[in-house]
Formats: structure tokens, C-alpha cells, sequence
């Protein structure tokens, strides 16, 4: 996973002034970001945001945010410019309405999302059985995150809609384990399966790549 990232990042550094990646946090990435920090790449030139948030304060050791700054804003990449979150003594809500308008008035593609999976198929802090999760997941959101609703604590998050999940240049969905892995056949072989997953396995508007370790 880590060579098929610093090839596709070494073709967009190429040829762009600046390259917008998107990381997913969480426990499963963290190796990840340490591989990628220490890439020898322009990473000056590169924008980085989070997929989504666990809207805690960031010492609380649940924060991705605090994960990706430890991790990945180090080495080669620790000049790279990680896009922050709002304060957060704001509520989940109004951080959000503050972060797209924000980002609203610098519309932009992704050149790279990295999503994970939960045991239950969520992504990007889209839940099941979520109100505002399935919003995002219908398309009927347009701003870039909207304010979900986690099914175990912290149950405020900040998740990213699918419009811009899908319009990103390149989405890799990365996840370990065997539960997890059944999880995402289930979704696969079912066209009309309810589960978030599968918004991001039966599409082709952003090319998808599936790596898995159990």
C-alpha cells in the first residue's frame, strides 16, 4: 500500500502545484502514516484533511486529528499542511457549519481519500441507522461533512459526505481482520445492500482500490 501511494503521490506532485489527500483515522492507519512521513516527497505541497472526527478535545487520545499529527506530520511530511478543525469547544454541529463554509470558498478535488471500514460497514463516520448518515449517503448533502451520530462513544462526529468521497481522483479502502473482510463481501455481492461500504464499492465515478490484511 505504501509504494502504490508514493507512486500515484510522485505522479500528482508532477504535475500540480498542490496535492489534497484526505486520511481516515482511527487504530488501523497509524502504521500507515509513519510509512508515508517518511517518504522523501515535496510534501510542502501537500494539503491534508481529515475524512472524519471524533469531536473530543484532541488530548483525549480519541482524536484523529491529534493521530495524524503524531503520526504523519513528521519526518519528510512534517511541512505538509494539515487543514485543522475548528475549535472544539465549539458543538459538533457548529464546527461544521464554521469548516465548510471554510472550505466552500476554496472549492477543490481530492486527489487522494483514504477510507476505513467498521464492523458494521461504515466509512467516514457514515453510520447505519443513522438519520443524518443516510443524508449524506443518498447525496442529498452537499457540503463537504455534515454532523453524525456514532453508534458507541464519542457519538459526535464529523463525517464526510459522499459527493465529495466520489468525486476524489482516487479512493483506497484499507482494513484488517476476518470480520471485517466478510463484512465487505457481504456488501460486494449484494447491489442492493444497505450498508455505507457499499456506496463506495458500487459506483464508478472514483476508481476504487480494496488492501486487506487479516
Amino acid at each position: 500500500l505504501t509504494r502504490h501511494l508514493e507512486s500515484n503521490l510522485k505522479k500528482w506532485f508532477e504535475s500540480q502545484p498542490v496535492v489534497r489527500i484526505a486520511f481516515s483515522g482511527g487504530r488501523t492507519p497509524r502504521p500507515l502514516m509513519e510509512a508515508l512521513s517518511n517518504l522523501d516527497l515535496p510534501w510542502h505541497r501537500a494539503e491534508v484533511h481529515l475524512v472524519d472526527e471524533r469531536w473530543v478535545p484532541l488530548e483525549s487520545g480519541q482524536s484523529n486529528e491529534a493521530m495524524i499529527r503524531d503520526t504523519f506530520l513528521q519526518n519528510y511530511a512534517k511541512n505538509a499542511t494539515l487543514v485543522l478543525l475548528p475549535e472544539r469547544d465549539m458543538t459538533c454541529q457548529r464546527a461544521i457549519e464554521t469548516h465548510n463554509h471554510l472550505l466552500e470558498k476554496r472549492p477543490f478535488r481530492f486527489d487522494l481519500i483514504l477510507l476505513g471500514m467498521g464492523n458494521d460497514g461504515h466509512i467516514a463516520s457514515l453510520f447505519p441507522a443513522d438519520g443524518a448518515s443516510s443524508d449524506a449517503l443518498e447525496g442529498s448533502v452537499d457540503a463537504m461533512y455534515c454532523a453524525t451520530e456514532a453508534p458507541t462513544f464519542p457519538h459526535r462526529r464529523f463525517g464526510m459526505s459522499l459527493t465529495p468521497i466520489l468525486n476524489s481522483k482516487a479512493l483506497i479502502l484499507f482494513f484488517t481482520g476476518e470480520e471485517k473482510i466478510q463484512v465487505f463481501r457481504k456488501a460486494q455481492f449484494d447491489n442492493a445492500s444497505p450498508l455505507p461500504v457499499a456506496r463506495v464499492i458500487h459506483q464508478n465515478s472514483s476508481p476504487l482500490s480494496l488492501y486487506w490484511a487479516p
